[in-house]
């Protein structure tokens, strides 16, 4: 376990303690080390593109249900 995991638990109990249902995010497509620990945590994929910027990277939106 890494800094990463570290702060997504950080994350969820923050999140869970004001009463969300969902955590959103964005990574950027070939962030293959970031999209590893998302899906390891839980996070799936949307379908749903964020943003692309000029350079055509591409911000994929992941989700995570908390309950």
């Amino acid at each position: 376990r890494g800094v990463g995991d570290l702060l997504l638990d950080a994350v969820e109990r923050w999140a869970a303690r004001g009463g969300a249902e969902l955590l959103r995010l964005g990574v950027f497509e070939g962030n293959e080390h970031a999209l590893a620990l998302y899906r390891r945590r839980g996070f799936l994929p949307t379908g749903r593109i964020r943003r692309e910027l000029p350079d055509g990277r591409r911000d994929m939106e992941l989700v995570k249900r908390l309950r």
